[in-house]
């Protein structure tokens, strides 16, 4: 053995690991391989990785002998630029580069790791351990200045810590399986990747996955995965930031809570087609999440509520059936249009599947006013009424308009004038209730109820004749023919006579000319004309309500909304 160079650490010669044990055949093979630039297997390697017990002389590596190549090895042992390949190793002991700076890749694929691998801020240029299975990784702080590959059959039984993690290229994990139940799978807690995350096409983590104010400048793609910790949070993103889209659909699924209250995405928050599970509490918490683009929610399947508490996001794109189970948080939602219904039924619906309280005691009306602006931008003006309309109903069912003079006002204000959205409404109520009265006038004019108010005509000898229906052998005074008034007086007309009363700026002479004849010449009570004339002075009354509602709503006088 030569002598020990004096300027190299221990563990940066080779001759340090020979001193502990001579390298096997295998670990030579590993050594020539690296300084050639050649990937390393075991001799009739089948592609698959080791079992648990399967370490033999033909495919078992000392962690120490990797971190001398990753490290560069020595002069007598030197490294390829290709890195340390190594496929279908079992690697015993701890593979430690904390603090490590590796001058070359790690490739270390379907291989079986014994213990942790410990790469705590450590400086890689490329980490791949696609397809091996690790009972964890502590790698806090790591930097990478490619990609990290942890997919095609990576498996760890423990947590995979990157917390703090720069990977400069993409984090691919599809295909893999993270499991450490009852806790954390992956931690990426304020990790920068400038690429993209790959957690897809068969990813599956059992227990917690954390990626909170994780930053990635790419996508973050879980297409075809699943996540599970039941009754807990299933992946956690909370403050991450995307400047691209998210993708938690085609066959995505999370039985438990999928978190990404305060996150940013820069383009979509796509969740079409997933399934998130979590009964009788929070599935889907994205409360104060940034969406510049579109959050799409058509076809998802949710079993638990929604929370979108002061969520802005551009395009709301969804469906009737993602929403029905209720209990949903939408106060302080903003978007900007949506796409699916837009017919004011299915979106009363929508808003009231939020959670009881918030339509109730604890009444939260920027929902309904959000929909309401939402639906006018985008040329739904009838639709928008609609909801504003819902709106008020929901505000009296909710006990905010209290005591039963306000209640009854704001029922009546709603049933006269849509709580002025629908002044066609009024009108109509002036025109059925014109109606109605000129038709009980028409029956008090056959009945002889009616009267000139002028003591000149009743007192005229022409007329002596003339009288009210309760005097016997008395021609009634609505009687034209037999009882013709004077050229200049009005003729007494049941339909303009109810006009006149309802209309309270306009004169048509009716109710100056004619009244209801309330006694007769003997002072008996005629309750027909009394009956007339509670008729005349509803109707002025109403009249005048109705008009003045009219003006308020028209010279928008009054906050419809």
């Amino acid at each position: 053995m030569t002598e020990r160079p004096a300027n190299l650490p221990h563990g940066r010669w080779l001759g340090d690991l020979e001193a502990e044990r001579s390298l096997s055949a295998f670990e030579k093979a590993l050594v020539a391989a690296c300084a050639a630039g050649k990937p390393c297997t075991p001799e009739g390697w089948n592609g698959t990785r080791p079992a648990v017990d399967a370490a033999s002389e033909t495919n078992s590596v000392r962690a120490d002998l990797i971190r001398f190549l990753a490290l560069g090895g020595d002069s007598d042992h030197p490294v390829h630029e290709e890195g340390v390949k190594l496929h279908g190793g079992y690697i015993s002991g701890t593979l430690s580069l904390h603090q490590a700076r590796a001058t070359v890749k790690l490739d270390l694929k379907q291989c079986y790791f014994v213990t942790k691998p410990v790469l705590t801020l450590a400086q890689l240029p490329e980490l791949a351990l696609s397809g091996s299975k690790v009972p964890g990784i502590h790698a806090e702080g790591m930097v990478v200045r490619s990609g990290v590959f942890l997919s095609h059959g990576f498996e760890a039984t423990g947590e995979v810590r990157l917390l703090g993690a720069q990977i400069g290229g993409n984090l691919q994990c599809s295909k893999c399986k993270f499991t450490n139940k009852d806790g954390i799978a992956l931690g990426a807690d304020g990790m920068v990747v400038k690429g993209s995350m790959f957690m897809r096409d068969g990813f599956e983590a059992t227990g917690l996955v954390r990626l909170v104010g994780a930053q990635i400048a790419g996508n973050l793609s879980c297409k075809n995965s699943k996540f599970i910790n039941k009754d807990r949070i299933a992946l956690g993103t909370d403050r991450m930031v995307v400047k691209g889209s998210v993708f938690l659909d085609d066959g995505f699924e999370a039985i438990g809570e999928v978190r990404l209250p305060g996150a940013q995405i820069g383009g979509d928050l796509a969740c079409s087609n997933g399934k998130f599970a979590n009964k009788d509490s929070v599935a889907l918490s994205a409360n104060g999440i940034s969406v510049m683009g579109g959050m799409f929610l058509r076809d998802a399947t949710i079993i638990g509520a929604v929370d979108l508490t002061a969520a802005k996001i551009g395009t709301l794109v969804d469906d009737v059936n993602c929403w029905q189970s209720g209990g949903h948080l939408f106060d302080g939602l903003h978007y900007d249009r949506i796409i699916g219904p837009t017919d004011a039924a299915s979106r009363i619906n929508w808003l009231e599947t939020q959670q009881p309280d918030q339509l109730g005691e604890d009444f939260k009306p920027q929902p309904w006013e959000q929909l309401i602006k939402v639906l006018r931008d985008m040329g739904h003006p009838n639709e928008a009424a609609e909801v504003a309309m819902a709106k008020q109903r929901a505000l009296r069912k909710a006990g905010v308009i209290k005591g039963w003079p306000r209640k009854a006002l704001h029922s009546l204000y709603g049933g006269l004038a849509g709580y002025g959205h629908r002044p066609i409404w009024t009108a109509g109520w002036m025109v059925l209730v014109c109606c109605l009265c000129s038709l009980a006038y028409y029956c008090g004019r056959i009945d002889g109820l009616f009267g000139p108010t002028s003591p000149i005509i009743q007192t005229s000898p022409a007329l002596v004749a003339c009288g009210d229906g309760g005097t016997m052998d008395r021609i009634y005074w609505t009687d034209s023919q037999n009882c013709p008034m004077p050229p200049e007086y009005t003729t007494f007309q049941p339909f303009f006579y109810s006009l006149d009363l309802i209309l309270p700026l306009v004169d048509l002479q009716q109710e100056r000319d004619w009244s209801p004849i309330v006694t007769n010449e003997k002072g008996e009570t005629l309750w027909g004309g009394r009956l007339l004339r509670w008729f005349m002075w509803f109707e002025i009354l109403f009249g005048w309500m109705a008009s003045l509602m009219l003006v308020a709503v028209l010279g928008r006088l009054v906050d419809k909304d």
